[in-house]
């Protein structure tokens, strides 16, 4: 088995009950709305003009790139904040979480099907607008509404901060461990 429901709690789902959709507001949580939004209509270009080698490197580059190094980077004190101050915002991730990996998983079917079958009924618990087989779901349509050049720009210019300071870092032979005041 390539994966157990617990590995989800590892995610951070624990004690996410989908209910009301809630409002999505961090910049990270639109930042990765929007870059999604746009990996459908890319995905959906590519495989209706059978560049399916465009595919591969597109879902590759964004469920690395985007949705790993750095979105789950981003959030990862927001999914641990247990405060009742910090609940609507924790859902709020928990919720982008869900999304963002159930329309990846819609996006990598036709690639890896069997896979993807397997890591969705792990998931569909958490996202019960789901069906009961991703062979017979809809394919994700692009949402232009979810387009966010402000949150990209805000969210980019972090990540390039967050870039350099890490090559200085390296540079300097500073370890990562060590705490320091950056002035921007």
């Amino acid at each position: 088995k390539l994966w157990s429901a617990s590995r989800f709690v590892l995610m951070n789902l624990d004690g996410y009950v989908p209910t009301e959709p809630v409002p999505v507001t961090a910049p990270e949580d639109r930042w990765v709305l929007s870059r999604l939004s746009a990996l459908v209509r890319d995905v959906t270009d590519s495989t209706e003009a059978y560049r399916f080698h465009e595919i591969g490197q597109k879902l590759y580059a964004f469920t690395w790139n985007v949705y790993c190094d750095w979105y789950l980077e981003l959030t990862k004190g927001r999914m641990n904040d247990t405060s009742v101050e910090g609940a609507a915002s924790r859902k709020a991730s928990q919720q982008t979480l869900v999304q963002v990996l159930d329309t990846l998983l819609r996006l990598l079917h036709p690639v890896i099907p069997y896979v993807t079958e397997e890591l969705r009924s792990h998931l569909k618990p958490y996202a019960p607008n789901a069906g009961d087989r991703l062979i017979l779901d809809a394919w994700p349509e692009h949402d232009p509404a979810a387009l966010d050049p402000a949150a990209e720009a805000e969210v980019d210019q972090l990540i390039s901060l967050v870039t350099a300071a890490r090559v200085v870092r390296d540079r300097m032979g500073v370890s990562g461990k060590q705490n320091l005041d950056f002035v921007v």
